[in-house]
């Protein structure tokens, strides 16, 4: 009978890991929830300045699908009390000029900061990359005190002169 308990023994213990897969994402699921909730009533504009915040986000972006459903595909908006800031990849000057005039239209919009780019829209696989670096980068900051430096793939930009000067 102690053979077959031994056996059984580690046979549960081995499975373990695979029974309680689940559990760590949910806890870490939960975790940054509750730290985003702390994280945005501890900024100087509150709880109440977030909420207006993600309301002038929302107009924004629901301007944008009824003048154009393709701006809110290739178009970020992010808001920080009543300043927004335009990213991403419009594909000609005039949904730039297009996205950027909607914005300033809409209640609650002090300033917009037009960093949108003119060109074909990223595809599948860096916007995956982005993601990827960007939650690498909020966990290292919301759950390390002393962040450590992150190696992040990027592509170095050399000019012939400055090629030319090393040698």
């Amino acid at each position: 009978m102690s053979r077959y308990r031994l056996f059984f023994g580690i046979v549960f213990i081995l499975s373990l890991p695979f029974a309680l897969g689940g559990c760590p994402a949910a806890i870490v699921g939960g975790l940054a929830a509750a730290g985003g909730a702390g994280y945005a009533a501890n900024q100087e504009r509150g709880v109440g300045g977030s909420v207006d915040d993600f309301s002038i986000k929302t107009n924004i972006q629901s301007a944008w699908i009824h003048a154009n459903p393709a701006m809110q595909a290739d178009l970020n908006v992010t808001v920080y009390e009543g300043r927004t800031l335009l990213t991403g990849m419009a594909p000609t000057p005039e949904v730039k000029a297009q996205a950027k005039e909607i914005a300033s239209r809409v209640a609650g919009v002090r300033v917009v900061y037009d960093e949108v780019e003119v060109g074909p829209p990223e595809g599948a696989w860096q916007g995956t990359k982005d993601a990827w670096i960007t939650s690498r980068l909020r966990t290292e900051l919301t759950f390390n005190a002393r962040p450590r430096v992150l190696r992040l793939p990027h592509r170095r930009l050399r000019s012939r002169s400055r090629s030319s000067d090393r040698r």
